[in-house]
């Protein structure tokens, strides 16, 4: 619960969606906003639209989404996409965050755990980087023993872009661990905050484009 006493900072940490954006390759992940009315071309009203997959940008993995017979978007209860977090700076890892790297930091027992990477700054360049940071299988089965609720990266998964074996989500979606993919974490420093991560309210889905915010005291 927030105190009215206090004053706070809000971190936009969602991608912005726009026409040229940087994807995920191929054509299942385009994206498109267009406008089916327009003022401009004498219409009443504006009224736009938008074609795109779930995992565009911001967005959040269910476990349905690569465990058949896994938990649904609308299956998992609204309290679990806010909480208290910690964001850690791994900005000095190249290619892939391993156990190493996570034995050089002080974990707390919270909700949701974010990790700002070199990744962030591939945001400014609409060209998709497959060379992002991403989890190795041991590092990702060493954060979900910590049993957070959710966890995050700042570019679009947390496996390798050619990973034939999905082994990062695995070991959180074995653990129901949430998966939030496309932060954008460059203008926010390690440390505490409250995150919320709101996904659409879908049925039958396997993720969502999120809106995702931190929350700072000051």
């Amino acid at each position: 619960m927030l105190d009215s006493r206090k004053k706070y900072i809000v971190h936009d940490i969602s991608v912005e969606l726009y026409n040229g954006m940087p994807l995920w390759p191929g054509k299942r992940h385009e994206f498109l906003h267009s406008f089916a009315k327009s003022m401009d071309s004498g219409d009443e009203i504006n009224l736009s639209r938008i074609e795109m997959s779930m995992h565009t940008g911001t967005h959040i993995d269910a476990p349905y989404h690569k465990i058949k017979g896994g938990r649904k978007l609308h299956e998992i209860k609204v309290e679990n996409f806010f909480g208290p977090a910690q964001v850690f700076d791994l900005s000095h890892v190249d290619k892939k965050i391993m156990v190493e790297d996570l034995k050089g930091v002080t974990f707390q027992e919270t909700d949701f755990y974010l990790f700002k990477t070199k990744n962030s700054n591939c945001w400014d360049n609409k060209n998709f980087n497959r060379n992002f940071i991403y989890f190795d299988k041991d590092a990702a089965e060493y954060i979900a023993k910590l049993g957070p609720k959710g966890i995050g990266i700042d570019y679009m998964s947390v496996d390798a872009f050619d990973a034939r074996i999905p082994s990062a989500h695995n070991a959180f979606f074995s653990n129901e661990i949430l998966v939030y993919e496309g932060l954008n974490l460059s203008r926010v420093r390690s440390g505490e905050y409250c995150f919320i991560g709101l996904p659409l309210n879908l049925k039958d889905s396997e993720g969502s484009v999120v809106r995702a915010i931190l929350i700072e005291s000051t």
